[in-house]
């Protein structure tokens, strides 16, 4: 089978962009393998035009929306489907310091929304509200219908599971299978993120989101309504309810976990009476603060790329595509703020210790007087190591799970005259860093993998590693530094290691500064250093 361009996926990504090439005469091949809980499925389809904590529009939204309501649009007409649902959207104000930040915005973004009348709606908040203009929601799974039955028709759909070992390149075509195409385009989403793959180093941040689907008994379903969490009308009498953003288990699994954190957040905004009828899970593609990405792989010419449309996609999609279409089709250059971001950076090679190295960049940026973190305290040299630059008006907060190195740290620290008022070490995990520091700190150290001389069946895990992470940067002040020992060689850590390295390429580059360092002549067992500095 001859084609132009072999798609692989058909989520919102691979379907926008499979009809802008029909409407340009392309020829076509979209494979995919119809995952239930994709997210592109599973999403609720949200336009929201103002949103986040920021009450801020999306990136490029007054060009965005017009292009995503004219595609839908004609699409509708062409299928007799309707797909694109306009409805009217409150944000109801949690806080006084929220609605402090909507009156500062209220008149630069007059265009999306205005002070809403709640005098009709069961749904209180003594803060007001947000009414918002142009507010929509896709039925995806509609859509994803529809254009799998107009590429049914023109031959250029199949069920497929794809495996890049499949694919051979040659200078003027690829080949997969039975195809041969000009070019093959990835549009997996969150899965053609993985590890190991093609596309695989650039940094990214999925998260998995979880989404109820409702009865709810007293709330009228002309308007959707967002606050803590969100409820979203269909057109069959039921409500979609969400999200839940989860960044280390990137399954489409739904948990009782994630029902019970959709229904609580309701109820802190929505005591009216709820029954749950549906339970779904996707996991979201997330690049470069969610802005979507196009480009070409640094090898191969012939292979394409379409993802990042995260929670946004059916707001971006369209006017992506039509753009990347017209880039396939040599009728454009492509837009600089929709490239590829940078791979990850090639590791910094040393010769000496990686522990050396390590203190002696904290050192350059800790000073007498300051708060620091010991995230693993094992045998305490690192916490030593920090008592001793902070000084004597300095503090120390350690967390270790084993008593004995708690104990093993004191008597280092004790027999190196350090005053115990000034380190404070704490039996409990590093993911409880939030619940021990309050305050801003100078510098966080990890020490990853399990205590020298103990049970090494006691090893530090990836989610509550990561979870401390996510905590760590939170707590550094700006220019602070966070520094992580990695240690792939032994059982459990080479997973942990792995998702630890995927964790900081995703930090974003305008708030973080990222290094990766090795010893010469390391292997890919070896340990490494891995350091984050606050700008």
């Amino acid at each position: 089978m001859d084609v132009d361009f072999l798609i692989i996926g058909q989520g919102l990504a691979g379907s926008t962009l499979a009809v802008e090439l029909l409407k340009r005469g392309q020829r076509l091949l979209v494979v995919d393998r119809q995952d239930a809980g994709s997210s592109s499925r599973v999403a609720a389809g949200l336009v929201t035009p103002l949103t986040g904590k920021g009450l801020n529009p999306a990136w490029r939204q007054e060009r965005y929306l017009p292009a995503a309501e004219r595609f839908y649009r004609q699409l509708e007409n062409e299928s007799g489907e309707q797909l694109y649902h306009a409805t009217d959207v409150i944000r109801l104000l949690g806080s006084e310091k929220e609605r402090i930040k909507w009156l500062s915005k209220a008149e630069a973004h007059q265009r999306w929304g205005n002070d809403a009348d709640l005098s009709q709606c069961p749904l209180k908040s003594e803060h007001g509200a947000i009414a918002m203009h142009e507010g929509a929601w896709l039925d995806t799974r509609k859509f994803l219908d529809v254009v799998r039955s107009r590429l049914t028709e023109n031959d250029s759909w199949r069920e497929d599971d794809f495996n890049e070992a499949d694919v051979q390149f040659s200078d003027e075509e690829v080949r997969w299978k039975d195809v041969v195409a000009k070019k093959i385009i990835l549009c997996q989403g969150a899965y053609g993120l993985g590890q190991g793959g093609w596309f695989g180093d650039i940094p990214h941040r999925s998260a998995k989101g979880e989404i109820l689907t409702l009865k709810i008994e007293g709330l009228s379903e002309d308007t959707r309504y967002h606050a803590n969490g969100w409820i979203a009308p269909r057109n069959d009498g039921s409500w979609k309810a969400g999200a839940t953003y989860d960044w280390n288990q990137l399954d489409s699994e739904p948990t009782e976990k994630g029902r019970a954190e959709v229904l609580s957040k309701l109820e802190t905004w929505c005591d009216l009476p709820k029954e749950v009828v549906g339970h779904e899970a996707g996991v979201r593609p997330i690049i470069r603060n969610s802005r979507p990405v196009i480009g070409f792989h640094s090898d191969y010419k012939q292979l394409g790329f379409f993802n990042g449309l995260g929670s946004k996609g059916s707001l971006m999609a369209p006017a992506v595509a039509a753009h990347f279409a017209e880039v396939l089709t040599g009728e454009a250059e492509i837009d600089a703020e929709l490239v590829i971001p940078a791979q990850q950076k090639s590791q910094n090679q040393i010769t000496g210790s990686l522990i050396h190295t390590a203190h002696q960049l904290v050192t350059e940026v800790v000073r007498l007087g300051d708060l620091v973190v010991d995230a693993t305290v094992g045998n305490g040299h690192d916490t030593l190591f920090l008592a001793t630059i902070v000084g004597s008006d300095g503090k120390v907060i350690g967390f270790d799970i084993q008593q004995e190195a708690i104990d093993s740290a004191r008597v280092r620290l004790l027999e190196a005259g350090i005053p115990a008022e000034g380190v404070q070490l704490h039996v409990r995990s590093h993911d409880e860093m939030r619940e021990v520091v309050a305050d801003e700190v100078a510098a966080i150290m990890f020490n990853l993998g399990y205590l020298p001389g103990a049970d090494k069946s006691l090893i530090t895990k990836t989610d509550s590693s990561l979870r401390a992470l996510e905590q760590s940067v939170e707590l550094l002040k700006s220019g602070g530094l966070l520094t992580i020992m990695c240690y792939p060689g032994h059982a459990g850590g080479d997973t942990e290691a792995a998702a630890v390295k995927k964790w900081v390429s995703a930090l974003p580059v305008e708030k973080f500064n990222v290094q990766h360092y090795v010893r010469e002549g390391s292997r890919a067992s070896t340990p490494f250093l891995l350091t984050v500095h606050k700008k």
